[in-house]
């Protein structure tokens, strides 16, 4: 498995293996600044949480504080004499009614003294051992709070010495402390002699919240008293009550902070215990915790923006690394691999000069350095190929040329004509001057090219000769514009089509065969096609050995010779149906119009 794998890396492309080198260190940096940034983002946390838990602890401490003033009330209760009279007097049936009112009067002094610098306090009432009021600021006694008359929260409340108990409404409004007052001096010492019920106003619980850099409008707070719950969100106890009454029934530790989930949102929650007098009571803050740890939002957000934007220039400048890295390599190669002989030559050529710059002293400059040498010394040798292949296409064209003596060949058919006018025979006499033409034309040794209206006059001329022998099997056709016969072509380029025509088409069949020529002179292009309906041939069928020795093959060579890959030839052919022989010519070449005669 291990020799697979190093197989197939070794099988990678150059550019490849840098990219995956590229990318392994780029995924281990990214890697370790993740790590920093959640590193960094954790200990931020912890921090904006332990700060918030310190707040949070002061304003526990501030609470209780306040409510232990009030439940150290009836402790200067029983340290005052006045009040600890009153309370023993008033429960003398002899006692005269003005005896009375004077007691109450007097301990009801003594209470506004005891209340005067508690601001929450909103009233308090003093009761003797028959449960008969000695003083007081309220009058609803029925109703006296949360439902329930003055006399029934009394009942309720335990007498014992050292702890009053306390009653939270729901929404945390308004308290209510009740604590039997004992005797502190004579033979009575520490017999129950009265109660004192001390109305609190616990909105400064709220106001202390309000006050609070921690607390949101969509925070509350939670005041557990024995098994009595309150709080400043009592409408929303459905969805914090099975939380505390789950962390009820567990140990807590006070003063300590977690996580929770309430209605879908995160809280931070913090718990914290208080003795308030000899009670126990359990606070809970519930604080939003995407409220509470903005600046660590914040953070985030920023920290994740950093690692975006790093990730995004570090891809963009590595892969332009990497991009101008391989690029030169890329492209000399894959030009390399596109040379397959002589007629991509020039491509590579183009590639050569396409790169060539300020002269670079690494690898790759050395690299195009030995392939442009190498360019240069291909094409010397395609030069001498190609000079070489020009001479031997001359001489075997002087050859044919140098085969027949002109003058005797002229001379002989000019015989032959005078004889067959002298006897009467025309027809002889018009082959013989069509086969003096033909010969002449074709053994010309002039100018290379001529116009098409000289070549169709070898192509008649050849027609004539053909007539006589095919009579009405053969028939001829042109379809040409007056203003094509001055275009200028290579010198028999036609012919010898009409003539390959004549000898695959009309000779294979015994019915009449039709030979179509269509010349279309186009802005760029001369497009010369011979079509017949005989029994036509493959396109790869040899065509070199035709009476005149310029075969298909030859035409092809002639032309590629002249204009290059400008020019070409094809061959179409359907059996018994149509056979298309076409060309196609420039009409600008090498910078000179060699298309249009003068």
């Amino acid at each position: 498995m291990i020799k697979k794998w190093r197989k197939y890396y070794h099988d990678l492309s150059y550019q490849t293996k840098l990219s995956i080198l590229f990318y392994v260190l780029f995924l281990v940096v990214t890697l370790l600044l993740l790590f920093i940034g959640l590193f960094f983002i954790k200990m931020l946390s912890t921090e904006i949480y332990n700060n918030n838990q310190e707040k949070l602890s002061i304003l526990s401490m501030n609470v209780e504080n306040e409510l232990n003033t009030i439940a150290n009330i009836p402790t200067e209760i029983h340290r005052n004499a006045t009040i600890q009279n009153a309370l023993e007097e008033s429960i003398n049936s002899e006692l005269a009614l003005y005896d009375l009112s004077s007691l109450q009067r007097k301990a009801l002094k003594e209470l506004n003294w005891i209340i005067a610098d508690k601001p929450n306090v909103k009233s308090i009432e003093l009761l003797n051992n028959k449960n008969e009021r000695i003083s007081g600021t309220t009058s609803h006694d029925q109703n006296f709070f949360d439902g329930k008359s003055l006399l029934s929260i009394v009942e309720e409340s335990p007498r014992t010495a050292n702890s009053g108990s306390w009653y939270f409404d729901k929404e945390l409004k308004e308290s209510v402390f009740v604590q039997t007052i004992f005797s502190t001096r004579g033979s009575s010492k520490m017999a129950p002699i009265g109660t004192v019920v001390i109305s609190v106003n616990t909105m400064f619980i709220q106001n202390f919240l309000k006050e609070s850099p921690v607390f949101s409008r969509e925070d509350f707070f939670v005041l557990i008293n024995g098994k009595s719950i309150s709080s400043t969100n009592w409408d929303g106890q459905e969805s914090f009550l099975p939380f505390i009454q789950t962390k009820e029934g567990q140990a807590r530790r006070e003063n300590k902070y977690e996580i929770g989930k309430i209605n879908g949102n995160k809280f931070f929650i913090m718990s914290a215990n208080a003795r308030i007098g000899q009670n126990e009571i359990t606070f809970y803050y519930f604080i939003l915790n995407h409220l509470l740890v903005e600046q660590l939002v914040k953070a985030e957000i920023f920290i994740i923006i950093t690692i975006i934007f790093v990730f995004s220039i570090s891809i963009y400048f590595g892969k332009r690394y990497l991009q101008n890295l391989i690029d030169p390599i890329n492209r000399l190669a894959k030009q390399m691999k596109k040379f397959n002989g002589e007629a991509d030559l020039n491509d590579l050529k183009t590639i050569s000069q396409s790169t060539s710059g300020p002269i670079r002293s690494d690898e790759i400059g050395v690299l195009y350095a030995s392939f442009n040498k190498l360019i240069h010394q291909i094409e010397e040798l395609v030069i001498n190929d190609y000079q070489s292949k020009l001479l031997t296409k001359e001489m075997e064209y002087k050859f044919l040329q140098a085969q027949l003596d002109p003058h005797f060949l002229y001379n002989t058919l000019n015989s032959i004509n005078w004889m067959a006018l002298g006897k009467g025979e025309t027809e002889i006499s018009e082959m013989v001057t069509s086969l003096a033409f033909l010969f002449r034309n074709k053994l010309d040794s002039g100018d290379s090219f001529w116009s098409l209206r000289e070549e169709m006059e070898v192509i008649q001329a050849y027609l004539n000769i053909q007539s006589n022998r095919f009579d009405t099997r053969l028939i001829f056709k042109s379809d040409i514009r007056d203003d094509a016969f001055r275009v200028r072509v290579p010198k028999l380029i036609i012919q010898p089509l009409i003539e390959n025509a004549v000898k695959y088409g009309v000779e294979k069949v015994d019915r009449p065969v039709t030979i179509l020529l269509k010349i279309v002179v186009q802005e760029t292009t001369i497009i010369i096609a011979v079509s017949d309906d005989g029994p036509g041939f493959e396109k790869s069928k040899d065509s070199t050995n035709h009476s005149t020795g310029l075969g298909l093959e030859n035409i092809r060579s002639r032309i590629q010779l002249v204009y290059g890959k400008k020019a070409s030839l094809s061959i179409h052919s359907k059996a018994y149906d149509n056979t298309i022989v076409t060309i196609l010519l420039p009409k600008e070449f090498e910078g000179r119009n060699i298309g249009i005669g003068d």
